[in-house]
This record gives structure tokens, sequence and C-alpha cells, in this order.
């Protein structure tokens, strides 16, 4: 089920970056995130999930300072690198689990690096970005194209989760499936300083179309005026928490910051199967960002 094409090969004649295809009807599961750059919470990533079925038990930590080669660790579990500078490559990370980028990590400019990450089918297949640091803004932009991705109606699996350091959500957009209208649907939800929920989910979600598509969003903490969560697909309309929700009245996040990324298929359960290709990952602190 693996696709050797890729967005970027299509449409540029480099290929320098990778595709991804996410098998969520496999045994286990792989995701390979590429950085392209060296400015921290602004790379450009891809990812690709292959079929994984090596690894050691437990965890491990690569150790800090600079690193030109693979190395020689794949735990079962979370492989951790954090004050680890890539300085030469190509280099490869595998763990079973997870895959934990720190602040301090660091990709040379030109020097290629993947992480492979494999995941049970029922539980998490994600990169995991750990670059920001306390962002009250964050912006991101991301392809994705779903056409071989098959849910059941009203199925759902939660694709981007943003966490404070603490680990507690602050934002998600999800992607779910409706079989009256045959419509794969994106929508979000942010969350308040109580812990409570505001969604669009069921009000007015945005449709994907067909093939490669870009999406970008749009958070940020209330900090004198209110808070808010926007996103739009293909630099279409822009939709937000306040124009979609006819009783909001400001999203009440003050103590909210964006500490980390997961991007994949979080929660993914038995009625969702097939692949989807992910590509073009970014963020920033200022925005918009806008197609590649």
């Amino acid at each position: 089920m693996l696709r050797s094409g890729s967005r970027n090969t299509r449409r540029r004649s480099t290929g320098k970056f990778l595709a991804t295809s996410l098998l969520v009807a496999t045994p286990l599961l792989a995701s390979s995130l590429q950085v392209q750059n060296t400015n921290r919470n602004s790379g450009t990533w891809a990812t690709r999930l292959t079929i994984s079925r090596t690894c050691t038990a437990g965890d491990e930590t690569i150790p800090d300072g600079p690193l030109s080669s693979n190395p020689a660790v794949e735990p079962c579990g979370v492989l951790t690198a954090d004050d680890v500078d890539v300085i030469a490559g190509p280099v490869r990370f595998k763990a079973g689990e997870r895959i934990s980028l720190g602040d301090g990590f660091s990709v040379a400019s030109g020097v290629s690096f993947v992480a492979e990450v494999g995941a049970s089918v029922l539980g998490d297949a994600v990169v995991r970005d750990e670059t920001p640091q306390a962002l009250k803004n964050y912006h991101v932009r991301f392809y994705i194209d779903p056409d071989n991705l098959m849910l059941s109606d009203g199925q759902q699996f939660d694709h981007l989760v943003a966490y404070d350091a603490q680990g507690n959500r602050e934002f998600l957009i999800g992607l779910t499936y409706d079989l009256g209208t045959d419509q794969r649907r994106l929508y979000m939800t942010a969350f308040e300083n109580d812990g409570s929920a505001l969604t669009t989910k069921g009000f007015c979600p945005l449709t994907l179309g067909s093939g490669w598509q870009y999406v970008e969003a749009h958070w940020k903490a209330s900090t004198g005026t209110d808070g808010d969560l926007e996103m739009s697909v293909n630099g279409g309309a822009i939709q937000s928490l306040a124009s979609c929700l006819s009783m909001f009245d400001g999203l009440a996040n003050s103590s909210g910051e964006i500490g980390a990324v997961e991007w994949g298929a979080l929660d993914t359960s038995r009625g969702n199967w097939g692949s989807m290709d992910m590509d073009d990952f970014t963020s920033t602190q200022v925005g918009p960002i806008g197609p590649v």
C-alpha cells in the first residue's frame, strides 16, 4: 500500500522532500520526519509512513552533542534527542512509539535527517515537535492528500494536536467523514483555561477535496484581546471559532501556550483504514504562511 510518488517529486524536479503514506490497517506503522533547515520552529518537514518491525525494548536517549551517523539505538518505546546537533548525514532515528526532538535539537542546512516512528494500529502514528517555546501566537501549514483514506460514517481522528509544556491540549485539528455527502471534513477544537472545549465539529467543518491540499491554521492566546483559532484550506475563506460559533464570546485561554505539536493520526479507530499522504509541514510565530 506504500506509494513511491510524492507531491514534491511531481511538482519539483529536486524531489527533495519525502512523501507520507499513513497506513491505519496494518499491525505496525512507521513515520518519517525530514528537517530541511535549522531555523527553530520554522523548519519544513515531510513524512513517510512505512512498515517497521525491528526494535529493542525500552526507551533510549541520544547523548547531547554533534552527530554525523545513525545512532546505535532503536528502542521499541521512546527515543529522545534534546541537545543533539546533526552536523553531517544522512542520519536516521528509529523508535517504536515516539521520537521526541527537544528545543536544542538542530540539523545543519543541507543535511538529510529522517525519523521513523512505529505505532500500533489503534494507537498514535505521529511525529512530534518540541521546539516551540511557550508560544502565545502559533501559525502552522501542512499539505495532505486523503484520497486513499477510508473512514466509516462519523468516524474521526486527531490529525494535529498542539500542547503546552505540561502536556495539556491547547488546540487540535481533526478529520472526519460524512457518508451522506461523501465528504472528508476538517474541524478544529480549542481548549480554555478550565479545560472546556470549543469545537466546530458538526457546525461548519471545512471540506477536503481530492488530491494535494494545504491546510493553514492560526492559534492565539488571549492577551488583552480574546483568543481564537482559525483555519483555511488551499488559501480559501478563513473559518474561525468566532465566525463559526454563534454563541462564541471569546476564547478564554490566557494561560495557554504552545510547547509541542504532534502531526499524523491520533486516537484512530477500527473504522479508519487506507492511507493518507502528508508533506511540507512548517510552523512559525507570524503569518500567514501560504503555499509552498
